[in-house]
């Protein structure tokens, strides 16, 4: 599944490593969908300092190709 940002010309997909806006760890995007409200979300997975795996939502207006 891919879903267009309504607020810019990318295009997230399933797999592909992007970043939030204001930096951070390379994430794994693992599910694309819209919340309740009809925004556009990404599931992004990673690895944190310690290599603990770890998981959150975010919009895709907060996130950046890799």
């Amino acid at each position: 599944m891919a879903l267009d940002s309504s607020t810019s010309d990318v295009q997230f997909r399933v797999s592909q490593v992007v970043r939030l806006n204001s930096g951070g760890p390379a994430m794994t995007i693992g599910l694309l969908g819209k919340t309740d409200a009809g925004d556009e979300v990404a599931v992004c997975y990673w690895t944190d300092d310690v290599g603990q795996p770890a998981s959150c939502a975010f919009p895709l207006v907060c996130l950046r190709p890799n």
